[in-house]
């Protein structure tokens, strides 16, 4: 009896527990944040390596 109790209150705080995947205001400005980290350094590094921009920008590198 008292191990399907545990069991049952398991079960119900893991449900509980996963939150909801959500894309608000927040994630926005995160995502805005993120740019301004990286466009600097992907720029430093091409001018630093001399990498094509183009094949930087669209992940389309030639084999």
């Amino acid at each position: 009896m008292y191990d399907a109790a545990v069991r049952d209150t398991t079960i119900a705080v893991r449900a509980e527990a996963t939150p909801r995947i959500r894309f608000d205001r927040h994630e926005l400005a995160g995502s805005f944040g993120d740019i301004g980290t990286d466009l600097p350094l992907l720029i430093g590094m091409i001018a630093a390596a001399g990498l094509d921009s183009a094949s930087v920008f669209t992940a389309c590198f030639k084999s």
